[in-house]
């Protein structure tokens, strides 16, 4: 994960999302997303 790619950062408590499988405390980070090409070339 490259720090300069987060696009947001979302914090939740007791999510009911399945996703999250029932966590209590839940960070998601939001990535920039590339259409073409990449940091690493």
């Amino acid at each position: 994960m490259n720090v300069k790619d987060v696009k947001k950062v979302e914090y939740y408590t007791s999510p009911s999302d399945p996703r999250f499988q029932g966590k209590e405390n839940v960070i998601n980070f939001i990535m920039q997303k590339y259409d073409y090409g990449s940091y690493g070339n």
